[in-house]
């Protein structure tokens, strides 16, 4: 369990989640996103899942997207602490992975991101695909 984090989702920064896991991350941006406690505990999800959950059941999700987008772009981008590690995390399913990863193209066009082979058979090949 981590130490008690009180911040509103829009405060979330690399500073707030330097050196944590990619698991921790997510439980920080979901404390950080459900300041209020009724809300039902999602950091078993996927990040992938956690997303659309709050897109779907949350009212003031198109106001808030710009931020959700930015802390989510954030827990994807920050690499595990041992940068030669082959520890990816998928841009797709937000998961991590060994090994060099996939080009996730057409679904992100950011060079630098990968996807996880799961990802790559069931999304991004589709969808290679289907622009033919």
């Amino acid at each position: 369990m981590l130490e008690e984090i009180h911040c509103d989702f829009k405060d979330f920064s690399k500073e707030v989640i330097k050196g944590k896991t990619y698991e921790e991350r997510k439980e920080i941006f979901w404390r950080c996103y459900a300041s209020n406690p009724k809300k039902e505990d999602l950091t078993n999800l996927s990040l992938t899942d956690m997303i659309n959950y709050i897109k779907e059941t949350d009212e003031f999700y198109n106001e808030d997207k710009k931020y959700v987008d930015a802390c989510i772009a954030l827990i994807r981008e920050l690499k595990p602490e041992n940068s030669n590690s082959m520890h990816h995390i998928c841009c797709i399913c937000g998961e991590t992975f060994v090994g060099y990863g996939n080009n996730p193209w057409p679904l992100s066009k950011n060079e630098t991101d990968r996807c996880c082979d799961d990802c790559n058979m069931k999304e991004v090949i589709p969808a290679r695909l289907n622009r033919l």
